[in-house]
């Protein structure tokens, strides 16, 4: 039973998660594009390439992220059981 109570406590856990960060988002994305000016057009071709090099290191912490083994929900779940311990 308290392995139970243990375990749905940590998948509400990793819900509250997932659910505030997609609201947060949600709201955070329709006002970063309304308060954020367009860029000059001299200015876009680095900004493309700035653009570029950013997603390229988020590919690649994605990939070791993945051949690493481990998924975000393990780590959510894992930090969760040593929170509730304490």
């Amino acid at each position: 039973m308290m392995l139970t109570k243990l375990l749905l406590g940590q998948i509400l856990i990793v819900f509250a998660v997932v659910v505030g960060g997609l609201e947060r988002l949600a709201l955070f994305i329709p006002h970063q594009l309304t308060v954020t000016p367009p860029l000059p057009q001299t200015d876009q071709a680095a900004a493309r390439a700035v653009a570029q090099d950013r997603f390229q290191t988020f590919i690649d912490q994605v990939g070791r992220r993945i051949s690493g083994g481990r998924s975000l929900a393990e780590d959510v779940l894992t930090r969760g059981t040593r929170e509730t311990k304490q």
